[in-house]
């Protein structure tokens, strides 16, 4: 784990550390199984089979070493258990990424307790068939929520105001103790996940500028390690090291320093403990492992994207002493989305009494749909248009005719494209009978809609309904957005809430005209008129009619093929965004 030389202490003798755990158990607890989820160099699994105590081995590595007591973790998470007699599990990470199915199967074979790390990052041995009945009910509960969900989706949570004292109470002790950090720790963008959406990639981009012009950048997933969420960790880690909480872990076992130390004992602190009890159920863990992680990386400047990431980052930010915390915001307020949670709007309204936290969104149609949820002026909401690097979000020469073969057409055909989650924020079923609409006016015209999610079957299912089959291709996910773009003769989106969608702002830059439902920022990225169309009534014939507009006047289309990239080098600029950026850090004067 190359990140990990970012951490002061950080040691390989990971066996003696493991030696001292085991030292610590109870006799009732060794001989143990030891389960190691992260990767290890060889020499390390020789010294760890010299520790004693440890019966046998689960490595997650493809070719383990050839013993009877040692088994894999396959690429699934599945234990293959060795034949061995052990009387507990240690899992060296933290308890609540363990599957409660294979603590099940551990059971099952005479392994009644369980060593992990804690939340707070301490060792805590557990017996499993508690634990496990724990689970249980737990999943239980959720069931019995999101059977109420959606009826309770658009109210606000009832949250009592001793409990809101509670918080800030503890807020203010932990603050007040943990002084002002030195700002002379990295920048760490934080995000729940890195798939392949607009929000990610602006992270990527702000990421690669702020590290071009010598800034030093951290960042967090909180949930990776899952294909979906992966979509840009590669190409994030060309630049920047990556966190994941399983990375954390691996720390944390792993480091001898004082820092991780102290950041582990400061964690008992009970104001803590009193703070995150009086949090929504859902939010404690997440909010204690966050606040550990900050206070092992130690952040000058903490920039969260996206709701939930907000609302977790936001509290750890100011129990590890962040002075400069940043929300970001991403599209119209939580309230319109299905991802809305309850805990949402009294969470941000606390944390917006702090001056070290930052409201940010990306239109000023955001910033004024936050502004009114939340019941604050917009004055409080600093609004950053995204930027794009125009130099390198380039399609390669012959692109156009590239994606064009591939997608079968012989050059002549006009075509319609799309670039969007199959989810209902972005209507995809609008888009399709926009298209149909489109085909009965230009028979010739080839429809091609990039993307996945979980409106895939129903997308699917309503194609054939219109008889789209023979016109239209829904190829998945691409991975090189220009060349699809420089495919197309006009870009659609359908969305029925947004923030500044990036896939607009691309398009333009690349030259290709776009139509778009006026809702969220969408407008705001275009010259109405000029590069595009915000379309004001939502509609399949209106957007239809103005995609008809475009296809059948080829003068206008190259007009706007040059206009459009001026447009966007002139508001859209990733030099005028990362600038922007760093004056909100507090580390760009203003005027520069």
């Amino acid at each position: 784990m190359p990140q990990s030389a970012t951490v002061p202490g950080y040691a390989n003798d990971l066996a003696a550390r493991i030696a001292s755990v085991l030292r610590g158990l109870p006799r009732v607890c060794t001989p143990v199984l030891l389960v190691v989820p992260f990767s290890l160099a060889r020499s390390e699994i020789e010294h760890l089979m010299h520790v004693d105590g440890v019966a046998g081995y689960l490595f997650s590595s493809d070719d383990p070493p050839s013993a009877a007591n040692i088994a894999r973790i396959t690429a699934e998470g599945e234990w293959l258990f060795p034949a061995v007699k052990a009387r507990s599990v240690v899992y060296l990470g933290w308890s609540r990424l363990i599957r409660p199915r294979r603590l099940y199967e551990a059971m099952l074979r005479g392994m009644y307790r369980v060593t992990a790390i804690d939340a707070t990052g301490k060792w805590q041995t557990q017996l499993v068939p508690p634990w496990y009945v724990r689970y249980l009910r737990t999943r239980w509960n959720q069931f019995q929520v999101m059977r109420q969900i959606e009826k309770s989706r658009s109210r606000v949570m009832h949250w009592p105001d001793t409990k809101r004292a509670t918080v800030q109470a503890a807020i203010d002790g932990v603050r007040a103790k943990a002084g002002a950090n030195d700002n002379t720790g990295p920048i760490l963008q934080v995000t729940g996940s890195l798939g392949a959406g607009g929000a990610e990639r602006q992270l990527l981009s702000t990421v690669i500028g702020l590290v071009e012009r010598g800034h030093d950048v951290q960042a967090m997933c909180l949930n990776c390690g899952h294909r979906d969420m992966d979509f840009y960790l590669a190409r994030l880690r060309e630049h920047v090291p990556v966190f994941s909480l399983g990375d954390i872990a691996e720390m944390l076992i792993r480091s001898n320093s004082v820092l991780a130390d102290a950041a582990t004992k400061r964690m008992q602190d009970p104001r803590i403990l009193r703070l995150v009890g009086a949090l929504p159920l859902t939010l404690r863990e997440p909010v204690l492992i966050t606040t550990l992680t900050f206070l092992v990386l130690r952040p000058s400047v903490v920039h969260l994207w996206q709701d939930a990431t907000n609302i977790i980052g936001g509290f750890a930010a100011l129990l590890a002493g962040v002075q400069r915390i940043v929300l970001a915001g991403r599209s119209s307020a939580p309230h319109h989305f299905l991802y809305h949670e309850r805990y949402l709007q009294p969470m941000y309204r606390l944390l917006l009494d702090y001056p070290e936290v930052i409201l940010l969104n990306n239109s000023h149609a955001g910033a004024t749909s936050y502004a009114a949820w939340l019941g604050i002026p917009t004055s409080r909401i600093a609004v950053i248009h995204n930027g794009i690097d125009s130099s390198v979000f380039q399609a390669a020469p012959g692109a156009r005719e590239r994606s064009r073969a591939q997608w079968g057409l012989s050059g002549a055909e006009p075509v319609v494209g799309g670039v969007l989650r199959l989810s209902s924020e972005k209507d995809p079923l609008l888009w399709l009978e926009t298209a149909a609409r489109v085909r009965e006016r230009i028979p010739q015209c080839r429809f091609v809609l990039y993307g996945d999610g979980v409106m895939q079957n129903e997308v699917e299912a309503q194609a054939q309904a219109l008889g789209l089959d023979d016109v239209l291709l829904l190829p998945g996910v691409t991975d090189d957005v220009p060349a699809a773009i420089r495919g197309f003769d006009l870009l659609l989106l359908t969305s029925r809430h947004e923030g500044l969608p990036n896939v607009l702002i691309e398009a333009q830059s690349l030259g290709c005209p776009v139509v778009t439902t006026a809702v969220g920022g969408a407008a705001e990225t275009i010259d109405n008129g000029k590069t595009g169309w915000a379309v004001s009534e939502r509609s399949a014939q209106a957007l239809a009619e103005r995609c008809c507009d475009v296809l059948l006047d080829d003068a206008w289309r190259s007009v706007a093929q040059v206009s459009g990239p001026e447009h966007i080098d002139r508001h859209f600029g990733l030099e005028r965004m990362l600038a922007d950026t760093r004056r909100l850090y507090g580390q760009l004067p203003e005027g520069e």
